[in-house]
């Protein structure tokens, strides 16, 4: 629970925090440039556990059809077994898309909302998919809690980011295969 009450926080923040105004986008203009990062690689390297070796700025881009930037406004925590990395894009008008990966180097993070729905992934996972908070997928792997969460802001940001579903869980197949 507390993986996902820090990323539903940081996804609902960037959604209160981003302006879907005029006033917005002339403060923080079009920001969709595409960064010559390391995590551009199409492919991470198998058995990697470090969040931006898994979750990769290719896969963002596929998944918003947009090219994906990174996201410097993550989860900040002084606790270091929770590692997050993620990708956004921006529209000029601040809507926006976003993608992160948490890993929590503890199982003990799992937990499962009785809202969501069980997902065959790792040694137990599930997904929930909600017009408030986007879609999570969390799951445990090698003794490891891992949440892929993918949220949209504003009206620019189309389709609605539950269209994204199945995408999502597609995706998180593809990062467990990686580990």
């Amino acid at each position: 629970m507390l993986v996902h009450g820090i990323t539903s926080t940081v996804c609902m923040s960037a959604v209160f925090c981003l302006a879907c105004s005029k006033a917005g986008s002339e403060a923080g203009g079009d920001k969709s440039s595409t960064p010559n990062t390391p995590n551009s690689a199409a492919e991470p390297a198998k058995g990697k556990s470090d969040p931006c070796a898994l979750l990769t700025q290719t896969d963002a881009t596929a998944l918003f059809g947009k090219p994906a930037a990174t996201y410097k406004d993550g989860a900040k925590t002084p606790d270091s077994n929770l590692n997050a990395c993620g990708w956004d894009y921006a529209y000029p008008d601040n809507s926006s898309h976003l993608l992160q990966l948490v890993v929590y180097n503890s199982d003990i993070a799992y937990s499962q909302d009785p809202a969501s729905t069980p997902f065959a992934i790792g040694d137990k996972g599930n997904v929930m998919v909600s017009d408030l908070s986007g879609v999570d997928v969390m799951w445990v792997q090698k003794g490891k809690t891992y949440l892929l969460s993918y949220s949209t802001a504003c009206p620019s940001a189309v389709p609605d980011d539950t269209t994204k579903a199945e995408q999502g869980k597609a995706l998180a197949k593809t990062i467990a295969a990686r580990l």
